[in-house]
């Protein structure tokens, strides 16, 4: 189950941070994030935490929001299909 709920956060992530343009800030990444975990009714710990893994290969780190604000849409989207491809 902890598998299908990891696929599909990565999957429903991908799907809204689609509908941003290139540029997101650490409010929009936040808000995102937020909603996501919101909809898929889990916490920080079954959404954020697997995310964060994938897109910066660290279990720790910087906010999540902020590194996706950083390094933008392309390369977020880019590190996480480099992960599950």
């Amino acid at each position: 189950m902890k598998q299908r709920l990891v696929k599909k956060s990565i999957e429903l992530f991908i799907e809204k941070l689609n509908k941003f343009g290139e540029e997101i800030t650490e409010e929009e990444a936040k808000t995102l994030l937020h909603e996501l975990q919101d909809e898929l009714g889990e916490g920080p710990a079954a959404v954020i935490m697997p995310l964060r893994a994938v897109i910066t290969g660290k279990a720790r780190g910087a906010d999540l929001y902020t590194v996706i604000a950083v390094i933008g849409k392309e390369r977020t989207l880019k590190r996480i299909h480099n992960i599950i491809k």
